[in-house]
């Protein structure tokens, strides 16, 4: 669920952030300011800043005309948030639609499990808003199984979607900012055995 990724960054560290400590904590702070739950394109959620790699002390520092502060290219390892292809994680159902469930860690919201692949066979259920399985309808005794928001969940990750939403014009008002994509999606499934609520599996 957590990687190490290896990125490089040039980093700049104002010259108050250097009182009382080394420029390496400076750096590991600055850089842990600007991408700590932040997606990254093509890496992941950034978690935090791991340690620096040995080309980091080959780089010098600068100073640019006009800015007292100090500018690095620094090498480093981080640990990110970017869950394999078929790997199997706990989280709690956010929200529910007629669509799919979107399932939460927390730290991490955008898990989108679509109908199709929840238990064979389910079905939305409008008056109560939520997704029912109908455990045990092939061999004709079954029992409605109910999926609700809140409920502790287990899924397999079965796809990843990144999207560069790096701004290219003008600031957008509030109505299309709520219409961009996530950066980072993860699909999921729970349409297997112990997949879903875990109360479903709880006395198996």
């Amino acid at each position: 669920m957590f990687v190490v990724s290896e990125l490089s960054d040039v980093v700049r560290v104002e010259p108050d952030k250097l009182t009382g400590k080394s420029i390496y904590e400076a750096l590991r702070q600055a850089l842990n300011n600007k991408f700590v739950n932040k997606v990254l394109l093509n890496c992941g959620l950034f978690i935090k800043v791991l340690d620096f790699l040995p080309q980091s002390s080959k780089t010098d520092f600068h100073i640019l005309p006009g800015d007292g502060a100090v500018h690095k290219k620094v090498y480093f390892r981080a640990i990110v948030f970017r869950p394999f292809i078929n790997e199997v994680i706990e989280g709690r159902v956010r929200s529910m639609s007629p669509e799919g469930i979107k399932i939460s860690l927390e730290f991490f919201d955008d898990i989108i499990v679509q109908g199709t692949r929840l238990p064979h066979p389910s079905h939305w259920d409008g008056a109560k808003g939520c997704w029912i399985w109908e455990y045990g309808a092939d061999s004709g005794e079954s029992h409605n199984l109910l999926l609700e928001v809140g409920d502790r969940v287990r899924f397999r990750v079965v796809d990843e979607k990144f999207t560069d939403c790096s701004p290219v014009g003008p600031t957008l008002d509030t109505n299309q900012q709520q219409n961009l994509p996530v950066s980072y999606m993860l699909e999921a499934a729970m349409n297997e055995p112990g997949l879903g609520a875990i109360t479903w599996w709880s006395n198996t």
